[in-house]
């Protein structure tokens, strides 16, 4: 008689393999520090570093093949007979009349998840049918099967179920199996799981190593076999399967991340790159370099000035002056602009350098400058008929125009200086000042010859008689070679008779080389003498006024020959006078001194005369 036993609440004994996993986790490695100079024209630089490096004791696994039933049968083949059975056996279906449930959870019928179960199949069974339960006065024997399993470039692999198993020891059992093409052959004997407090079966992972066998195989098969005799005893449930897997471990790579990648704008200065390694266990490591962009490029200075010049127009013959600033730029924002002098600064007659310079954060500097010339457009110069070569003794007026006031070298602090030529000075300076305060200097030099030194002996002739002969003046007077003029003079000659009565003042001249006339007066006094006549003298000519401008006055007595001369004894003008008054003009002449020879009939006159404005 078929009898179904109902669930027995006890503890079985029960197999199942575990595999122990060491502690294990990522190590990061970060490439070495980097420097890099800004790309042009940016404040930071784009920047590559080579990747950090990660390596892991941890090892992935990668399923090779995968059941839920959830689509049935499929391509498994159940109920193969390995052994005897009964009429009516206890037999592999596919359904969710024992729901699967996520060790270790309790088992559920009709929960919709469908599980490979062995169920009672015999008419006793009745409506009490109901997942993975069976008949223990059945003998049975069946086998469900995978189809082919390709392990091709796999190996060490691992079988991973849920299941729920309780049975009766070996009699009533349920065992693993695997055909490596060889035949079937036993993996695990016995499986058996615990019973809930609530009579079910408590679902249980399962997990095994396959034989080496098993690897690079392309015809790999797994399989259950459920056996029970007829014995009448035993505890449901009796076998049930769920979520097949077979796994074969495979490398983990840890997985970088970075908080800037490479290829990033970094900006200038140092920022902190970290490298994050995590493996598919959420275990991860950490590391971290620095990237340095040093701004090496220079602030750009645009618009700078060109050089300025201007006259001056301010008080102590300065200029203020004003310009448009430049203006500074750089790769990088906010560059210091400073200078030298700014724009409507007071700058000093000469020449100022403007210096503007741009720095930047990182102390890159540029420069530009320009010149200021404050322009001293004062011109001061000295008027005079003084040549380069004077005679000791000539009076010259220099007078000194373009400026407000004047300060000569001697001291003189007007405009007009009058100097009598000696050998000890021969430069003068006159410095002239504006209404600005700009001073300006003229010179003049001038070399001065020295008069020859003339020594009179009119001793041994200074008394003469009026019908003496004439007298030789060649030892009258020292040095010789020189020249003597005066009444009654003739060459070397002194004639009393054409002299007259009277004290006769006659001139002895001496010529140097440069020209220079040095003159010395004697005098000789013609006696009428006891028995002669006595003849009055009359000046035969006057001349005036002496100096002036150039326009003279000449009285005589007589028709006369007039001629001027220059200092350096240039005929400058020649004229017939008539007796009474005569006009001698010197006006477009030089201003200077000249001698003017006038000659009678009877005698020569010079008389010297100053030309001045």
């Amino acid at each position: 008689m078929k009898k179904l036993y109902p669930l027995l609440f006890c503890s079985t004994f029960f197999f199942a393999a575990q595999n122990t996993f060491a502690q294990c986790g990522p190590t990061i490695s970060c490439p070495a520090n980097i420097t890099a100079n800004n790309t042009t024209g940016i404040c930071g630089a784009i920047v590559n570093y080579p990747p950090a490096t990660a390596t892991t004791t941890c090892t992935g696994s990668t399923t090779i093949f995968s059941e839920t039933f959830q689509a049935g049968v499929g391509a498994w083949t159940i109920n193969v007979n390995t052994g005897t059975n009964a009429t009516t056996p206890n037999s592999w279906e596919v359904n969710a009349s024992e729901g699967g449930v996520a060790p270790p959870g309790c088992g559920v019928a009709n929960n919709g998840d469908l599980t490979l179960h062995i169920t009672c199949t015999s008419a006793f069974c009745g409506s009490l049918i109901t997942g993975a339960v069976y008949n223990a006065n059945k003998v049975s024997n069946k086998r469900a099967e995978s189809p082919a399993i390709n392990s091709t470039g796999y190996s060490n692999l691992t079988l991973n179920f849920d299941f729920i198993s309780v049975g009766d020891a070996l009699l009533d059992n349920a065992s693993v199996v695997y055909n490596d093409g060889s035949g079937w052959q036993v993996l695990t004997a016995s499986i058996k799981s615990i019973v809930c407090g609530n009579g079910q079966g408590q679902w249980t992972a399962y997990t095994a190593t396959l034989p080496s066998s098993c690897n690079n195989n392309p015809n790999l098969k797994i399989g259950f076999n459920w056996t029970n005799n007829a014995d009448n005893a035993g505890s449901d449930p009796s076998i049930a399967i769920n979520n097949i897997t077979i796994t074969a471990p495979s490398a983990v790579t840890p997985v970088i991340t970075y908080n800037y990648p490479t290829g990033s704008l970094f900006s200038v200065g140092t920022t902190t790159v970290t490298a994050i390694a995590t493996d598919p266990l959420n275990n991860a490591d950490t590391c971290s370099f620095l990237i340095t962009v040093n701004d090496n490029e220079s602030p750009a200075i645009n618009s700078c000035p060109s050089d300025i010049t201007i006259a001056a127009n301010n008080t102590g013959c300065t200029a203020i002056v004003n310009w448009t600033a430049p203006t500074a730029t750089d790769n990088c924002a906010g560059p210091s602009l400073t200078s030298t002098h700014n724009s409507g600064s007071t700058f000093p007659a000469g020449t100022t350098t403007v210096t503007y310079t741009a720095t930047d954060a990182s102390g890159n500097s540029v420069s530009c400058s320009f010149n200021v010339t404050v322009v001293n457009n004062l011109a001061v110069t000295i008027n005079s008929t003084m040549g380069t070569l004077e005679c000791e003794g000539t009076t010259d007026t220099l007078i000194a125009s373009g400026a407000l006031t004047y300060s000569w070298s001697t001291s003189t602090t007007n405009d007009t200086l009058v100097v009598v030529q000696t050998p000890a000075a021969t430069q003068w300076i006159v410095t002239g000042t504006d209404e600005n305060g700009c001073s300006n200097s003229d010179t003049i030099n001038v070399t001065v010859s020295a008069l020859t030194a003339i020594t009179m002996n009119m001793n041994p002739i200074d008394t003469q008689c009026v019908f003496s002969v004439s007298v030789n003046l060649a030892n009258a007077g020292s040095p010789a070679g020189g020249t003597w003029t005066g009444p009654g003079v003739n060459a070397l000659s002194f004639d009393p008779v054409s002299a007259g009565v009277g004290t006769h003042t006659l001139t002895y001249s001496v010529t140097n080389l440069d020209g220079c006339i040095s003159t010395a007066t004697g005098t000789i006094y013609v006696d009428v003498c006891t028995g002669m006549s006595n003849a009055a003298d009359e000046n035969p000519f006057i001349l005036y006024p002496n100096p002036n401008n150039g326009n003279f006055i000449l009285e005589t007595k007589e028709t006369a020959l007039v001629e001027i001369y220059n200092s350096i004894g240039e005929l400058v003008l020649t004229q017939n006078s008539v007796a009474g008054k005569n006009s001698l003009s010197l006006e477009n002449a030089a201003n200077g001194i000249y001698l003017i020879k006038i000659s009678t009939a009877g005698e020569m006159k010079f008389v010297r005369v100053v030309k001045e404005n």
